[in-house]
């Protein structure tokens, strides 16, 4: 009695000897049995006619993170902001505040800052208003006092 394994074994040989005696032209339903193929493709039937079942499927792009699409998140003028904070310097380190909206190290990863860098001087400056955004949201502009109110 021949395993699941086994028997598997047996039929690729045995289609691949078939195919080398046979003259065929191959195409992608008849070049691996049903057997071989992934579960991740539709079965024959159900395929969109004139389709191959190993046809890539590419990812769709992902928009990228760029300061013209976050600089005016939430109704914030964030560039007035940072203009006020740190005159548009956006990798600034005066400790204890970085960055260009001058986070404090606590306050940039509370905020979830560190899925883009260690210290907000270290981050992009779409990324650093991405965060700025959502410390906006829990506390208003308040963690800037003075040039809140130029957003």
């Amino acid at each position: 009695m021949l395993s699941k394994w086994n028997r598997a074994l047996w039929r690729t040989i045995a289609l691949s000897l078939i195919s080398l005696s046979i003259p065929v032209i191959a195409s992608p339903s008849s070049a691996s049995p049903s057997f071989m193929r992934s579960s991740g493709y539709a079965p024959t039937a159900l395929r969109v006619r004139g389709t191959s079942p190993f046809e890539w499927r590419l990812p769709k792009p992902r928009r990228r993170l760029t300061l013209a699409r976050v600089a005016h998140l939430g109704g914030v003028d964030w560039l007035a902001i940072a203009r006020c904070e740190s005159s548009l310097r956006w990798h600034i380190a005066d400790w204890p505040y970085y960055g260009g909206l001058q986070f404090l190290t606590s306050t940039w990863l509370s905020n979830g800052g560190a899925r883009f860098a260690t210290r907000a001087d270290r981050a992009r400056p779409a990324e650093q208003v991405v965060i700025a955004y959502h410390l906006k949201l829990r506390s208003g502009l308040r963690p800037w006092p003075v040039c809140g109110a130029r957003g």
